[in-house]
């Protein structure tokens, strides 16, 4: 069964500089993550961008992660993506991934985007037979025309950005992790993309969503926490978790 459970897990970055610039970083991340700084044995500074979290997300979830710049939602879906692991506590995930946070990395520059599908095909889990039937949706989709044979060096920023979410949102997985909503060029293609995007939430069984926007969240997520400190503070219907973080603010000024 796809889930997500998270128990007590601690994430922490290491602050590598050194000599009289360690000082300094280090009483600036101090202030950046409220005190949430530390150190290792050679004394190297670390900022605990979440401590002590724990976290059941269960299939048929929509999450939303809310919170201040800085409180720890980046972190935490790159910890459910796999891409870094918690220092300590028990993570323990089921379930393909499928994670929509840095478009563009690990792709050739200096290749097109045609032979650029092979490789991503592979790291899809997508087979040889379906190789042909990915490129010709990609290309159909992202609307590319002979760029899609040029190198992806020659693209502008808007086109590498549709390249890549053409090609990683063209197979569903267990659970999808989104930060924010996707930019993808124009606002005819942003409508495209939006579209795409739907259609791949409602194949998954888990969505994590980290995004500012209440509207967003009544329209695709059926649960939301919210975040400080690299903390889960409140866990509850989106309604309440928005009305909590709009509170805060206005205590907070």
């Amino acid at each position: 069964m796809t889930h997500i459970h998270f128990d007590n897990i601690d994430v922490s970055y290491p602050i590598r500089v050194g000599g009289r610039e360690r000082s300094t970083m280090a009483a600036l991340a101090a202030t950046a993550s409220f005190g949430r700084i530390a150190g290792d044995m050679k004394k190297i500074p670390y900022v605990n961008a979440i401590r002590g979290l724990s976290l059941d997300v269960k299939s048929g979830d929509r999450l939303a992660v809310i919170g201040r710049n800085g409180a720890g939602k980046s972190t935490l879906l790159k910890t459910v993506s796999g891409i870094i692991h918690p220092l300590s506590g028990k993570a323990d995930i089921e379930g393909s991934i499928l994670s929509l946070l840095s478009l563009g990395s690990g792709v050739n520059m200096e290749v097109s985007a045609r032979t650029n599908l092979k490789l991503i095909s592979r790291l899809l889990g997508i087979s040889k037979g379906e190789l042909e039937a990915f490129t010709e949706n990609v290309l159909e989709f992202t609307e590319l025309g002979e760029f899609f044979d040029l190198p992806l060096n020659t693209y502008s920023s808007g086109m590498l950005v549709r390249f890549m979410f053409g090609a990683v949102t063209y197979k569903p997985a267990d659970i999808i992790v989104v930060d924010e909503v996707i930019g993808a060029g124009d606002a005819k293609f942003f409508k495209k993309a939006e579209a795409r995007a739907r259609e791949l939430f409602k194949k998954s069984n888990i969505l994590v969503l980290s995004t500012h926007s209440p509207d967003i969240t009544y329209e695709l997520c059926n649960r939301a926490i919210l975040m400080a400190r690299g903390e889960i503070i409140m866990d509850g219907t989106p309604k309440d978790v928005w009305e909590e973080y709009h509170a805060i603010l206005e205590r907070e000024g």
